[in-house]
């Protein structure tokens, strides 16, 4: 069976970082999504085996984006 996809916005601080690394601990693939930090972002990514990707959910064209990154690097959400 496929692991399941999570997707956690705010992913790399916080609750959204301590959600990120709890769902990746229990198996899933992990795609944190984020406004600021790339640094930290992309670090807990690598730790997690996940992918980071900034993207500003306020703007359609920016989620869709992220939405492609995700789909290319881990499949279908």
């Amino acid at each position: 069976m496929k692991q399941p996809l999570a997707v956690v916005t705010g992913g790399n601080t916080g609750i959204g970082k301590a959600t990120a690394v709890a769902l990746a601990n229990a198996g899933f693939r992990i795609a944190i999504l984020y406004v600021e930090d790339s640094f930290g972002a992309q670090a807990l990514a690598a730790d997690i085996g996940g992918m980071a990707i900034e993207v500003d959910l306020r703007e359609e064209a920016s989620v869709a984006t992220a939405v492609e990154s995700i789909h290319r690097g881990l499949g279908r959400v």
